[in-house]
């Protein structure tokens, strides 16, 4: 098998949980803050969550070669500031957003 093919080749210490939207993001983040120290990927344009939650600006959808790029690199800066649980939105599923996505989903199997 070739490097990056496998289900979890570069997944992250932390727990990784995908959301759809803003509005999941916030009940996600305000359940698994209760329990873990939870850290969040996110894009240009939501708003940040409350202070509770460790940030990690990560691009604009409008950028898909910037998330690309940066995917791993923010995942494991979030894990080198100890966050148990990662929550990152989904980019559109579009041109490199469907393999952004197909990444993600490899994270947090």
């Amino acid at each position: 098998m070739s490097p990056g093919l496998g289900i979890r080749h570069y997944a992250p210490r932390a727990r990784v949980m995908l959301v759809e939207s803003i509005a999941e993001l916030n009940a996600v983040l305000k359940r698994e803050a209760r329990e873990h120290r939870v850290g969040v990927l996110l894009p240009g344009g939501w708003a940040a969550p409350d202070s509770s939650v460790v940030v990690l600006r990560w691009g604009s959808w409008s950028e898909p070669e910037l998330l690309a790029r940066e995917l791993y690199i923010q995942m494991r800066a979030l894990d080198d500031l100890g966050v148990e649980v990662i929550v990152c939105p989904l980019p559109p599923a579009e041109g490199i957003g469907l393999a952004i996505r197909d990444r993600l989903l490899k994270t947090s199997e």
